[in-house]
């Protein structure tokens, strides 16, 4: 700088010209502070143990350091911590560091010469702290919850102690899985149908169980339930209703009224008159129907023993079979006649064999007298058409009946079947002996064979068979 920066207008000189002239410092009195110091915290590095009054007794007392003999020394802190406010202060004949507070008073002394020169006191990490009580809590609640929810879970699927009472449970057709398992709950079969619904599908998906009735109980094993439920529902309770071959339908009706407490006399009557009932071998509709249903043993179930018109198709469906079997339409065509007026014949052997080697033998008899234009004159025909199924005794006046069903009379079959022929009845209609001749036949027990019948050519052949027939009781 030159003399004339020094005295240049407009800028004040910022020191004299001239040598520098240092100025001794003149300590201020301290004065106390009024206001209440900070608290502050006192970091105190570790002091590592050994002789010297610094291990021992701790800190002495030393006199203020001056600027002369006071060293800079470096202290590592951690952020935004300090050691002390008043700096490091280090007596130039010591290897000793102290700290100074903020009004310069030492603090700690800290040996240089140890290993670890620099102090590192750790940052307060409170965020952390607080998320992990918050995640140890969570866990812990966690686990407590699942335990909980395990036990409950185990509770529902092996309910503890014995079966309840008995629960009869009707699964319908098509039936949703969904639907079951609320009408379990309902029924107390199961405590909780959600639960039992998932728990069936984690046993191999969605469950489909076959309708009908099930016997399960109350407050049942979920495994055992499913045992249960898979092995089908409990065999429909039956009633055995046997029709034997040759009653009228009048006399059906009275075993199945009896037999069948569900039943209505009036709807059976009614069931009778059903279209399902036509059969495609009778040409004309008729109301009677005779011959149409096939005689047997039927096992009808509880549940549908008021349902007359289901079984009443039945009857007829098993009479088609038995045609089937028999291949009516072919023999009968062969006989040269229709397979309705074969029902007609066989019906008519069904009320006259009391055995069955007679029976194609009495068609054989039919079909001679029909071949002839003789009248059949047969009693059980003219006991259909007075109304004497029972075995009554004929008069006078029922024999001398104009009704179609009195073959004395009339010439020809009966317009209808006149009872439920059987299955051995239509299969001699179909085959009957060949190559006899016979137009008679009465009964006699002919051979010894209770029953059996003496089969005739001649009028006199039949006369001496009534006359066997009188003697054992069997004729008037």
């Amino acid at each position: 700088m030159t003399d004339g920066d020094a005295t240049r207008p407009g800028r004040p000189n910022p020191r004299p010209a001239g040598p520098r002239v240092t100025e001794p410092r003149v300590a201020e009195p301290r004065v106390a502070d009024p206001r209440p110091k900070p608290r502050r915290r006192q970091l105190r590095p570790p002091i590592p143990p050994g002789p010297g009054p610094t291990a021992a007794r701790g800190p002495e007392p030393a006199a203020a350091p001056t600027s002369d003999d006071t060293v800079a020394v470096p202290v590592a802190v951690s952020e935004r911590v300090l050691v002390g406010a008043g700096g490091l202060h280090q007596p130039a004949d010591s290897s000793s560091v102290f700290a100074l507070d903020t009004f310069g008073q030492p603090v700690e002394p800290i040996d240089l010469e140890l290993p670890g020169d620099f102090v590192r006191i750790p940052r307060r990490s409170g965020w952390m702290r607080r998320l992990l009580i918050v995640l140890v809590i969570f866990g812990l609640v966690a686990g407590v919850s699942g335990a909980a929810i395990g036990r409950w879970l185990h509770s529902q699927i092996h309910p503890d102690g014995n079966h309840g009472e008995l629960v009869e449970l009707t699964i319908e057709q098509g039936q949703a899985t969904n639907t079951v398992a609320n009408n379990l709950t309902a029924n107390g079969v199961v405590a909780n149908g959600t639960v039992f619904r998932y728990w069936l599908r984690r046993q191999g998906g969605e469950q489909t169980f076959q309708a009908g009735d099930y016997d399960l109980f109350k407050h049942m094993d979920y495994p055992e339930l499913l045992t249960a439920l898979r092995a089908g529902p409990k065999p429909p309770v039956q009633i055995k209703v046997t029709i034997p071959p040759g009653l009228t339908i009048d006399q059906m009706q009275k075993v199945l009224l009896d037999k069948l407490p569900g039943f209505d006399p009036e709807e059976l009557k009614r069931a009778l008159l059903a279209a399902q009932l036509d059969a495609p071998y009778v040409k004309l509709r008729s109301p009677i129907r005779e011959g149409l249903l096939f005689p047997d043993t039927y096992n009808v179930d509880e549940d549908a023993s008021s349902n007359e018109v289901a079984l009443l198709t039945r009857m007829r469906v098993q009479m088609d079979k038995v045609l089937k079997d028999l291949n009516a339409e072919a023999r009968a065509a062969d006989l040269g006649y229709s397979v309705y007026d074969v029902l007609k014949v066989a019906s008519l052997i069904e009320k006259e064999a009391k055995v069955d080697t007679d029976r194609p033998k009495i068609a054989r008899v039919i079909y001679n007298r029909l071949a002839k234009n003789m009248s059949l004159g047969i009693d059980a025909s003219t006991r259909f058409a007075v109304g004497k199924t029972n075995g009554e005794r004929l008069t006078v006046s029922d024999l001398s009946s104009d009704s179609p069903y009195n073959t004395r009379k009339a010439l020809g079959l009966p317009p209808t079947p006149i009872s439920l022929p059987g299955k051995t009845s239509i299969a001699a209609a179909l085959n009957p002996t060949p190559d006899a001749k016979w137009l008679y036949y009465a009964l006699t027990d002919d051979n010894g064979v209770k029953g059996a019948h003496t089969f005739a050519t001649t009028n006199a052949e039949f006369n001496a068979a009534v006359k066997v027939c009188q003697q054992l009781k069997y004729c008037d």
